[in-house]
C-alpha cells in the first residue's frame, strides 16, 4: 500500500512537470497529453514521462524536432528529473484513421487514460471516432466522453490553426526520422547484448506518425 502511494505521488508530481513543459508544445499541436504509467498514476522511480501528442497534418516532424530540442534543454537544466519521452506522436490525418479503426485493448485503455494538457476538443473528437472502444471498456469510454464533452465547452486554449509545411515535414521525416531509426537500432543492440530483451522496442515511423513500443508493453 505504501509503495503504491509513493507511485501515485510520484505520478502526480510528474504530471505537474509535464503540464508546465506542455505549454511549450502548444504551437503546431492540436492535442498534448501524458500517457503511460503516469496517466495511470502509478509511476516508478526515474521512469520516463511519456507524451501522446497530435499535431497539424504535415506538421508532425517539425513538432517532433522542436519537442526533442526542448526536452534536451529541460533535461540539461533539471539534472535528475525524469526525462520527457515522445513515444506516441501523430498528425491529425493519421490519428483520425487510427482511432476510427478497431485497435487492441491496450491502445484503447491508454487513449482513455490519457491526461490531457491541451486540446480537449480534439481529444473528444478522436474518442467520438473510436466507438469500438466501448466494446472493451463500456463504462470508462462513456464516462470519458461525458467528461470531455463538458470540458471542451470551456473557453478556447489558444489553438494554433496554421497548417504544417509538406516540404519541411518530408525533409525532417527523411533526416530526423532516419536519425531516430538508427538511434533505436543502436539502443536495441545494446539492450540485446545486456540481455534486457523485454526492454527492446519496436519503432514505427512514417510521415504522419512516430510510435515507440517496448516488448514488455506489447506483452
Amino acid at each position: 500500500e505504501e509503495a503504491e502511494e509513493k507511485k501515485r505521488a510520484r505520478a502526480k508530481a510528474n504530471l505537474k512537470s509535464a503540464s508546465r513543459f506542455g505549454k511549450l508544445l502548444v504551437r503546431g499541436s492540436v492535442l498534448v497529453s501524458v500517457g503511460g504509467s503516469n496517466s495511470y498514476l502509478s509511476a516508478r522511480e526515474n521512469e520516463d514521462i511519456d507524451f501522446f501528442c497530435v499535431t497539424k497534418t504535415d506538421g508532425m516532424w517539425a513538432f517532433m524536432f522542436k519537442a526533442l530540442i526542448l526536452a534536451r534543454v529541460h533535461s540539461l537544466a533539471n539534472n535528475g528529473a525524469p526525462p520527457f519521452c515522445f513515444s506516441c506522436i501523430m498528425d491529425e490525418k493519421w490519428a483520425s484513421q487510427a482511432f476510427s479503426m478497431t485497435q487492441s485493448p491496450i491502445f484503447a485503455r491508454d487513449a482513455l487514460s490519457a491526461k490531457v494538457i491541451r486540446g480537449m476538443v480534439a481529444y473528444h473528437a478522436l474518442l467520438e471516432k473510436a466507438l469500438w472502444m466501448e466494446n472493451y471498456f463500456p463504462v470508462l469510454y462513456r464516462r470519458r466522453l461525458r467528461e470531455t464533452d463538458l470540458e471542451k465547452r470551456l473557453p478556447a486554449d489558444g489553438a494554433d490553426e496554421s497548417a504544417g509545411s509538406m516540404i519541411l515535414n518530408s525533409f525532417l521525416y527523411r533526416t530526423l526520422g532516419t536519425f531516430l531509426r538508427i538511434k533505436s537500432w543502436a539502443l536495441n543492440r545494446k539492450l540485446a547484448k545486456g540481455e534486457w530483451n523485454s526492454s527492446i522496442f519496436v519503432t514505427k515511423v512514417g510521415k504522419g506518425h512516430y510510435i515507440s513500443e517496448s516488448r514488455r508493453y506489447g506483452r
